[in-house]
């Protein structure tokens, strides 16, 4: 991913792909890290959903704590990631 990154930068920039600084390189990477917080988090509730035994600590910690479930939680981690990607998207081109 990052070197599909990288490429992309090179050629908007209208430079060579080995001649872009290695510092560029990280600045890049790291600002394509944050939308996949949100991904991760994600994953792990459709884990904690599909899976039976854990779907029931799920729900009942749920039922406990008075939290947002299942469907409000991805709904709430979707635009969490499109914000960032929007974000590291536009840090990345500028």
């Amino acid at each position: 991913m990052l070197t599909a990154l990288t490429a992309t930068y090179a050629m908007a920039a209208g430079v060579a792909l080995t001649s872009v600084p290695r510092t560029i390189v990280f600045s890049i990477g790291m600002h394509a890290l944050p939308p996949w917080i949100p991904l991760s988090l994600m994953l792990a509730n459709c884990v904690f959903f599909f899976v039976p035994s854990l779907r029931k600590v799920a729900e009942k910690y749920i039922a406990e704590a008075d939290r947002p479930g299942f469907k409000e939680s991805q709904k709430s981690l979707g635009i969490a990631t499109a914000i960032l990607a929007a974000w590291s998207a536009l840090l990345i081109i500028v």
